[in-house]
């Protein structure tokens, strides 16, 4: 094909484009027309609504609080009518109320009046729908025909004006109706500068299943939106159809069409001139080149490689052209090899993930999963075609924030690992795991999403909880032994002292001395070895056990370590449960040892509180406090509270107080 052909076929090119491109416009501001058109509806829908309720809001108010009224009460009760004449009349004006009726609760009517003349027979027995509609909503509202026209009706039942929260029975019925005249009916319509007319139900009319449809005559410059009013039966009683004018949508296309003439215009001027810079500057240099490259000779384009100009650049660039065809090509191979390789380790990355035994999965920005393998299947019961794609489904409601919050710190470039919690299998079976994730990136290092691997907890929690309890019957096991073995041998070591003191009385001042201080330090060993026992066997039987396993703690720590220790718990806090007193002791005698044996404390105390359905242990001290990169310390004794304080659903804090010194607070919820 010739250099002239595809030039014209180039211009014709560019026609077709500049011609695509006005339509796109043209279709972009009829979308854009559409769109003004559907908000003005919207518009016009929304403001219609509010205005209609706002005009109804004094009817609803009038039933609402004439019939909260002890006068109203003792009419229906005696029938006296000269204050109710009184009471309701009077407000019929200030509310825009045309007509009220009273009935009985047995439904009977005993009062009516009405500003209309002559004034409507409407209830003079109420049909079994509206007596059965105001059994069940005493408050009602609906629509009737009536001669002058249709009439807007609000029910209310008559209470006593003590009864604020109207759940007194009802002592009687008020019926309230106001009119839909012409003048009411064009005050709305000038309110929604629209035009509005109640048209016949249609045989077989429901209500639209939209709340906004509408009908819209580009031609004649309006649309029309319809509602439906319902009567006493639930059933459409009459149609309202408003009619509202578009004449900002009508300059809206006057507007667009004078552009888009304009726009073709400027088009058509553009193109002629490109037609004709084409023809000047490209079609000769453009014939050279094809010159030179089919006969493979780049003298023939030395002239224009001195041009200066971009088709001198392109000489140039065809004269290099050979020269770097052979490096082009082992790039070429280069990057063949680098794909194969990329391919084979992502093969192998895909059959690890696959064949792991540990749950990996991952998730985009958007919070989907996108990686699900098997173990992940094993490990939580859904498949991975019912997940992909969607949330993460093992997250529990209460973990979900916390979760979201360290996802956020994932998609922020950081990593976390094992974060522990309890979720539930698609079976609704519990299991305890940890997680671990990283963020994933992208060649230019922008994170996309995260993935994480997740290790099934359960059975070492439960090894977990069986060598706590083991612990804790060898700690009474060895308090019980201290109690009634060593602690009554030393005892009879005290008594044989004390004897030996007696007799060694006679003899000289300092073996007497001598054999006090020897009854002395066996006296002070027993109490040693009771403390011990009671520290070994905390808990005593009865809601009050955990309180009073505290205060011999304080009494211990004060004794053998020489630190001031106080214990406060007021009110008293009664805990039933052994299992949960015991794991929380162990946690405040953990957190002492700890504040005596690394924080140097000199004065350390416990509390017991409750606030909010919570129980609160806290042990605070005036020690050194926590280092700061607690986590990369923790030791032995905090791993066991943290295990403790997970055993009975608890959370455990760590962490220093603000005046200096540690603080460990255990929260948790009333057994």
């Amino acid at each position: 094909m010739k250099v002239q052909t595809k030039i014209m076929l180039l211009l014709f090119l560019i026609f077709v484009l500049f011609l695509t491109g006005f339509l796109a416009v043209r279709y972009v501001e009829q979308n854009r027309k559409q769109t003004l058109i559907r908000n003005r509806i919207h518009e016009r829908n929304t403001l219609f609504d509010k205005i209609v309720k706002l005009e109804g809001a004094s009817l609803e108010v009038f039933a609402f609080d004439v019939t909260r009224s002890d006068d109203l009460v003792n009419f229906v009760k005696t029938g006296n009518r000269t204050v109710v004449q009184q009471y309701i009349d009077s407000l019929l004006l200030t509310f825009n109320v045309q007509a009220v009726w009273i009935f009985s609760p047995n439904f009977s009517l005993i009062y009516e009046t009405s500003l209309l003349e002559p004034p409507p027979k409407l209830f003079t027995e109420l049909a079994d729908n509206i007596i059965s509609w105001l059994t069940i909503r005493q408050f009602c509202h609906f629509f009737i025909n009536t001669p002058p026209g249709i009439m807007e009706i609000r029910t209310a039942p008559i209470q006593p004006t003590s009864d604020v929260e109207r759940k007194t029975p009802p002592q009687g019925y008020l019926f309230a109706g106001r009119l839909w005249s012409k003048e009411f009916i064009d005050e709305l319509s000038d309110l929604t500068e629209s035009t509005i007319q109640l048209l016949p139900i249609k045989t077989g009319e429901k209500p639209p299943e939209e709340a906004y449809l509408y009908e819209y005559d580009p031609q004649k410059g309006y649309f029309t939106f319809t509602r439906l009013l319902s009567g006493a039966d639930k059933n459409p009683l009459i149609r309202v159809n408003i009619t509202s004018t578009a004449r900002a949508e009508r300059e809206f296309t006057t507007s667009t069409t004078r552009q888009f003439i304009l726009l073709l215009i400027f088009a058509g001027v553009i193109l002629v001139i490109i037609t004709t810079a084409l023809v000047v500057w490209i079609n000769r240099p453009l014939k050279l080149l094809s010159k030179s490259l089919r006969a493979g000779d780049p003298a023939l384009i030395k002239p224009l490689q001195n041009a200066g100009t971009e088709f001198g650049d392109l000489a140039q660039l065809i004269a290099n052209f050979f020269n770097q065809k052979l490096e082009l090509m082992k790039e070429v191979n280069d990057r063949k090899r680098a794909e194969d390789a990329l391919s084979e380790s992502n093969v192998a990355l895909r059959t690890l993930i696959e064949s792991s035994p540990l749950a990996i999965i991952s998730i985009n920005a958007d919070k989907k999963i996108t990686i699900w393998n098997p173990a992940a299947e094993r490990m939580f019961g859904w498949q991975a075609a019912e997940v992909l794609g969607s949330p993460l489904p093992f997250i529990p409601q209460d973990k979900k924030n916390e979760f979201d919050r360290i996802g956020q710190l994932v998609f922020a470039g950081e990593s976390f690992t094992d974060f522990e919690m309890r979720c539930h299998k698609r079976d609704g079976s519990p299991v305890d795991i940890v997680i671990s994730s990283a963020p994933l990136r992208d060649a230019s290092g922008v994170v996309y999403g995260l993935m994480a691997v997740i290790i099934d907890t359960t059975l070492n929690r439960q090894l977990i909880q069986e060598i706590l309890e083991i612990s804790n019957r060898e700690q009474r096991r060895i308090g019980q032994d201290l109690h009634d073995g060593l602690s009554q041998h030393l005892t009879g070591i005290a008594f044989l002292s004390k004897v030996l003191e007696q007799k060694l009385s006679v003899g000289s001042p300092v073996e007497v001395s001598q054999a006090k201080e020897l009854t002395q330090l066996v006296h002070q060993a027993i109490e040693m070895t009771r403390n011990l026992a009671h520290g070994l066997l905390p808990v005593e039987l009865g809601e009050d056990g955990l309180m009073l396993a505290l205060e011999q703690l304080a009494t211990t720590v004060r004794n053998v370590f020489n630190t001031a220790c106080v214990f406060s718990c007021n009110p008293p806090v009664l805990i039933s449960d052994a299992s949960i007193a015991t794991h929380l002791f162990r946690i405040a005698q953990e957190a002492v040892n700890n504040a005596i044996k690394h924080g140097s404390a000199k004065n350390i105390t416990i509390s017991l509180s409750n606030h909010d359905e919570k129980y609160f242990l806290t042990i605070e001290d005036d020690g050194i406090g926590f280092p700061e990169d607690i986590d990369a310390k923790k030791g032995m004794g905090l791993r066991i509270m943290n295990y403790r304080s997970r055993m009975i659903g608890a959370s455990l804090s760590v962490g220093n107080n603000p005046s200096g010194g540690g603080r460990v607070t255990c929260a948790f919820k009333k057994p």
